[in-house]
């Protein structure tokens, strides 16, 4: 840290990975500061590859950012105004930095875990610009993510469906209520668009879920949008949707594990569920949550007396 201005003379990949190491063991203190400053400005010194700048071989680049968002906390000021940056010239195509930051923590989110808990609103919104960038052609692969909505940037189909596999669990655990309120944004554009353009391709319909206070809402519903919690909605509903199902299905029944009996901790527990499925125009999130009715029956009446009105439901289940 002390002679930066000679590294350009040096192969950095010869120590990225010995600085990655350290990081990891120690994540805080003076040292770690200026470690982080320094990634932070050889990555940024590499995108604009200027003369005298930095060199890292394209091998070592991930591990450099790897170190970035481990010392997230470090860097709190610089990655901010970074990704503000870059969201507000948001284009998926563009490489370097910009790119391996989005793709490192949209898609292996547990590698990046600092960075999605120092800043759960930013990935967030990098989500949300990466998954509904705007898109004119689609290659026939990725014809399902067109069909929702969505854009071939956040295409999964290297993995298969997972409550791991994008950052909603690790979202969930660090920043619940918001995150909620982000599935159920998720979810409502994807469901809106399907229904607008393709309801009739890919077999949606419509059924009513009432509740005790006497509203109604209308939802979309088919075998495979009530089944996507499940992993096998496929190939009709993209994986990004089944795993961001998944995530919410899992961290509900942990929730309720976690609580241990506790009444007014499982009522309001019950009160989000509710709250969720009355602000979703998908059914996809009442089937999600209709587990905590199948594996807790006598602790979640207001719930199923609320997924019992509707027989469409009743019967995808």
């Amino acid at each position: 840290c002390n002679n930066a201005d000679r590294l350009h003379e040096i192969d950095l990949g010869e120590i990225v990975n010995f600085i990655y190491e350290w990081v990891q063991v120690k994540q805080s203190g003076v040292i770690v500061d200026k470690v982080a400053k320094l990634a932070f400005c050889i990555a940024l010194s590499d995108d604009k590859d200027e003369d005298g700048g930095f060199e890292v071989h394209y091998d070592a680049r991930p591990t450099l950012v790897k170190i970035i968002t481990i010392c997230a906390k470090s860097l709190r000021k610089e990655l901010r105004e970074f990704i503000e940056f870059t969201l507000k010239n948001f284009d998926p195509r563009i490489g370097g930095l910009q790119r391996e930051l989005y793709e490192g923590v949209i898609e292996h989110p547990f590698e990046h875990i600092n960075f999605i808990k120092e800043f759960p609103d930013l990935t967030r919104r990098m989500a949300m610009a990466t998954w509904f960038a705007r898109q004119t052609h689609y290659y026939s692969a990725e014809r399902i993510n067109e069909i929702w909505g969505l854009s071939s940037f956040c295409d999964c189909r290297d993995v298969f469906p997972s409550a791991y596999s994008t950052p909603v669990y690790p979202l969930l655990q660090h920043d619940f209520l918001r995150t909620i309120d982000f599935i159920v944004e998720v979810v409502n554009k994807c469901i809106d668009y399907a229904a607008k353009y393709h309801g009739e391709e890919i077999g949606l319909e419509k059924t009513t879920v009432a509740f005790p206070t006497g509203e109604k809402v209308e939802q979309s519903i088919s075998q495979a949008v009530w089944s996507m919690h499940r992993g096998v909605a496929g190939p009709v509903v993209p994986y990004l949707l089944q795993s961001t199902h998944m995530a919410l299905e899992r961290y509900m029944l942990e929730l309720h594990d976690g609580a241990k009996g506790d009444a007014e901790f499982l009522y309001r527990l019950e009160d989000v569920a509710i709250d969720a499925i009355r602000r979703t125009r998908s059914a996809s999130i009442a089937g999600a949550l209709t587990s905590l009715v199948l594996a807790h029956p006598n602790e979640y009446y207001r719930l199923a007396d609320i997924l019992l009105t509707s027989r469409k439901m009743i019967q995808a289940d």
